[in-house]
């Protein structure tokens, strides 16, 4: 990891052992600072969240199958959630990330690798990519070139957008917040239009009763491969969770105001710490811990949960109401319907609502603001956690360039451009639609979502432990949590298992 031995000191701060690499030790935790001054990372991961799953999975489903499946949302999401909060737990008190805690227990270089994989594995497909640049051609009429054409100019060009806005930026993730939240709320503000004029208080009456008296209930003949994904992508999804400890860090949030930020290109140089620093125990430190603690809390369940909650169960209504009760998609597969989700709904807002085409039009500027979002986060995320990984681990990377997180930063944007530009090519030539692409990446992320909480088990019941003891007493998990992640292991293992079956025909 690269890290100095124990004893020796670094700018007079003493190290200590915990799990397989020495730590610095400061005197002083940073004041707690107002909710409204630290929830971007909160705001990002919600933008991340809001995309492909809310979009394109589950108004599939819902357009198939009606509302028999709604309660997943609200038990994928809370187990999400739950889990979300426990990987920042090691943040707060540490300023490292997730990959980093878990880097304590198996390696660092193991960590990065692994986690570099489950990354890469689940989301470098462009499903979110080509499924916004659909909705936006059809926007602009087709507008330069109809079919495949058009699909990779749009493509292409919000690609290089995103490219340039969050490189160009002296911080880049205050880039990616301000991105976010512009696109959000004029987002939330179309959806919430479309959904007061085509659903009513009856259908959301049934939808509550069918989410709290029918949990678990599942029609027969369920396609489990889709369902599964469903579950995974309810929020933000795999890596997606563990990157939102990237940008926590990154802000500087509890202790990660020690390590540092990452710039984009016109930033000043920047050399980040390789790891991270965990406070003396004394009485006002422990009482900051447990401030930034509750801080986060607020972040992830006011910001996060209720974010994704709300906007799922808006895109559910909305299916439920113009496709599944009218009878439009009863004929259909759900294949043939998760490929063409986003137009099927436009052109039934179109045709059933008071607000005719103007209204179809508003739902794909909608969906392509929010996969806009996602494409904006998930490139960032990519990004981020090669660069930021890859230079913790490995000094040689860091003499390669000097020391500077900013350049290594950059040449992963160059990198990740041109993967995505072949894979979209590949993609968009070969006629492999935007949902089958999302689908995919979403049954890989539930290999991360069952992983990671194993992972979790250990650092937060043993590892903090480590801590200094007043430190652990305001940081350390309730047993309650803790059994929390045991069934978030279990389930999501669940669901990957039963995925995979249905795919190989097992069951």
């Amino acid at each position: 990891m690269g890290v100095p031995r124990v004893g020796e000191e670094t700018r007079e701060e003493k190290l200590v052992k915990i799990g397989k690499y020495p730590i610095r030790v400061v005197k002083e935790v940073p004041p707690v600072l107002p909710l409204l001054a630290v929830a971007g990372p909160a705001i990002i991961e919600v933008g991340l969240a809001l995309g492909s799953g809310e979009t394109i999975i589950w108004p599939t489903l819902t357009a198939k199958y009606g509302l028999i499946l709604v309660w997943g949302t609200l038990v994928g999401l809370f187990i999400q959630t739950i889990w979300t909060q426990e990987m920042s737990r090691w943040t707060i008190v540490s300023g490292e990330h997730h990959v980093q805690g878990v880097g304590r227990i198996i390696g660092m270089a193991a960590s990065t690798w692994l986690f570099l994989f489950l990354a890469y594995i689940a989301f470098i497909w462009p499903g979110w990519m080509t499924g916004g640049a659909a909705a936006f051609l059809k926007l602009v009429g087709n507008w330069p070139a109809p079919g495949k054409t058009g699909l990779l100019f749009w493509t292409y060009f919000w690609a290089i957008i995103v490219f340039a806005a969050i490189l160009l930026s002296p911080v880049a993730r205050r880039a990616v917040e301000l991105l976010e939240m512009g696109t959000l709320i004029l987002a939330w503000i179309i959806i919430i239009i479309v959904v007061l004029t085509s659903t009513s208080a009856a259908d959301w009456g049934y939808m509550l009763k069918r989410m709290f008296l029918h949990m678990g209930a599942r029609p027969s003949g369920i396609d489990w491969w889709t369902f599964a994904a469903s579950i995974a992508f309810v929020g933000s999804g795999g890596v997606a969770n563990v990157w939102y400890t990237f940008w926590l860090r990154d802000a500087g949030f509890g202790m990660g105001k020690y390590v540092g930020t990452i710039p984009g290109i016109t930033g000043k140089p920047t050399a980040l710490d390789p790891y991270g620093a965990i406070p003396e125990g004394t009485p006002e430190n422990a009482e900051r811990i447990r401030g930034w603690k509750k801080r986060n809390y607020e972040m992830l369940w006011y910001v996060f949960f209720l974010g994704n909650f709300i906007t799922v169960l808006i895109f559910i209504m909305i299916s439920y109401s113009l496709l599944y009760k009218a009878g439009i998609t009863a004929s259909m597969s759900l294949g043939q319907i998760k490929g063409h989700i986003l137009q099927l709904t436009a052109d039934a807002i179109a045709k059933s609502t008071p607000l005719g085409k103007v209204g179809g039009d508003l739902y794909l500027l909608s969906v392509w603001l929010i996969l806009f979002n996602t494409q904006v986060a998930l490139m960032e995320g990519l990004v981020r956690q090669a660069a930021d990984t890859l230079y913790i681990t490995y000094e040689g990377v860091r003499k390669f360039v000097k020391q500077d997180i900013r350049k290594w930063y950059a040449y992963w944007w160059v990198g990740i451009i041109i993967v995505e530009f072949i894979l979209v090519a590949a993609a968009v030539l070969a006629g492999v639609s935007y949902g089958e692409l999302v689908v995919f990446g979403a049954v890989m992320s539930l290999l991360t979502m069952f992983l990671s909480p194993a992972f979790l088990l250990y650092l937060n019941t043993k590892l903090i432990k480590q801590l200094p003891k007043e430190i652990y007493e305001a940081i350390k998990p309730h047993p309650l949590i803790i059994l929390l992640l045991a069934i978030a292991v279990i389930f999501y293992a669940f669901f990957f298992g039963v995925a995979v079956a249905a795919k190989l025909g097992i069951i």
